[in-house]
């Protein structure tokens, strides 16, 4: 969803190319109907359209029966460190800022399409307790004794990913992989930052020290002693 004819049209070609049905949608309103109708497996979403803006649309889709869980890559002209984290609250699980490479917008898209193992459908669904700190991730909640805070898809994904494992330090690189599915040296660091970030916000009494959610070195991450 781009309202630059260029844009969507590149898109498009891209996208096709690798073997995707591609719906083009020019403002957030006829994308968000589109989305609704079409059943699509991710979304692509410029922040600035006509109308209702991609922060909008984002935060739309997470309140959407049916579509609440759609993986959503953010496609900007704006490299604001704002932007990315105003995106990220609302539930966006990837930002790629124009100009772009195309074969980097196919990868991303091939890892958000990419469908979880069935060992990572399992750590999805069950509930999981770690020193004061709850999650379910069905309902995407965490509860700590400061009460309960809802997480967005990925998270949730997230949290849970360190929480499978107490106490064990995951490096940035490595949660790229098991948590966004990128290969070994793509993805930034800085996008596991931002969702930890917005984590702590949620679950941290004190996100500036953190109880639960540990920084480890300068780049890695534990749940729990």
């Amino acid at each position: 969803m781009d309202d630059d004819p260029g844009i969507r049209a590149l898109c498009a070609r891209v996208l096709s190319r690798e073997g995707y049905q591609v719906m083009l949608a020019s403002s957030g309103d006829d994308g968000l109907r589109r989305l609704v109708a079409s059943g699509a497996d991710v979304a692509v979403i410029d922040v600035m359209m006509p109308g209702r803006s991609g922060i909008d649309l984002c935060a739309a889709i997470r309140h959407t029966d049916g579509i609440s869980d759609l993986p959503v890559l953010f496609l900007t002209a704006r490299s604001d460190i704002a932007d990315k984290a105003a995106g990220f609250a609302v539930g966006a699980d990837d930002y790629l800022t124009k100009p772009f490479d195309v074969r980097e917008l196919a990868m991303r898209v091939r890892a958000l399409l990419r469908r979880p193992g069935a060992a990572t459908t399992r750590l999805d669904s069950m509930e999981l307790a770690v020193s004061g700190l709850k999650l379910d991730p069905r309902r995407q909640v965490a509860t700590t004794t400061q009460g309960s805070a809802r997480l967005t898809p990925v998270e949730t994904s997230l949290l849970a990913r360190l929480m499978s494992q107490p106490g064990c330090v995951f490096s940035s690189e490595g949660l790229l992989r098991q948590v966004w599915g990128y290969p070994p040296g793509s993805g930034s660091t800085a996008l596991v930052r931002a969702h930890v970030r917005n984590i702590r916000a949620k679950i941290e009494p004190d996100p500036a020290n953190p109880r639960h959610l540990i920084s480890v070195g300068r780049s890695g991450y534990r749940v729990g002693s």
